[in-house]
């Protein structure tokens, strides 16, 4: 099967006609350089040596409530892959669903938003949410959009996290559907600290790198 196309996009404060007439800022070039490298940066989605489409690739996924099936299905390749790749092993306790750590943070009217980036192993990473832009998260029960909101302007999804399922009360294995981490697995962890105004969370990924965040209610 064909691999999934990179995406060939430019951020949203990036003006062509400064392109052409020489005239673009240091930090536009800069959050276009990122931006191209994030792009770049998405592997093709493998699983035991061939590519899968982005149709494909969710097989055995979706539940009919919103979870994600993976963690249910012991013949699931997806489930096998990402608990070798994270180094865990899935809980088949089905209550963690509902109920587990991440649960008072759940809210479909209000944001949260970044407010430190406490640690992160990617340079890229930093600078962007350090000096170009500011996350926002709109956390559910079953899923997590990741937005980026420029400082010069424009907001763009970041990624669509989905979760697989839970490794105990406050761990659990994501994945991106949609996004710049697009196809990766992330075990996203509660981080000590964390007080019902003040959401903190680390997401390490299938490829070592790692983000751990502050976010506050918008």
């Amino acid at each position: 099967l064909e691999a999934p196309k990179r995406p060939d996009r430019l951020p949203p404060i990036l003006n062509p006609d400064d392109i052409s007439t020489g005239m673009t800022s240091f930090p536009t070039l800069l959050l276009a350089m990122l931006t191209m490298a994030d792009a770049w940066r998405q592997p093709a989605v493998v699983y035991h040596g061939y590519a899968l489409s982005r149709a494909s690739a969710t097989t055995c996924m979706a539940l009919p409530d919103g979870r994600s099936a993976g963690w249910l299905q012991a013949n699931c390749p997806p489930k096998a892959e990402a608990e070798e790749r994270l180094g865990v092993t899935f809980s088949t306790d089905e209550s963690l669903w509902d109920d587990n750590d991440f649960t008072p943070y759940v809210d479909e009217e209000r944001e949260w938003r970044q407010v430190s980036v406490d640690r992160v192993v990617l340079l890229a990473t930093f600078l962007k949410l350090t000096f170009l832009a500011q996350l926002s998260v709109n956390m559910r029960a079953y899923s997590m959009d990741e937005n980026a909101n420029y400082k010069l302007g424009g907001r763009q999804l970041n990624n669509r996290w989905r979760v697989h399922g839970y490794v105990d009360r406050s761990c659990r294995v994501v994945r991106s559907a949609e996004g710049t981490s697009y196809g990766r697995w992330y075990l996203q962890s509660l981080e000590p600290g964390s007080t019902p105004l003040s959401l903190k969370y680390e997401l390490r990924g299938d490829d070592g790198g790692s983000i751990a965040l502050t976010l506050e209610k918008a």
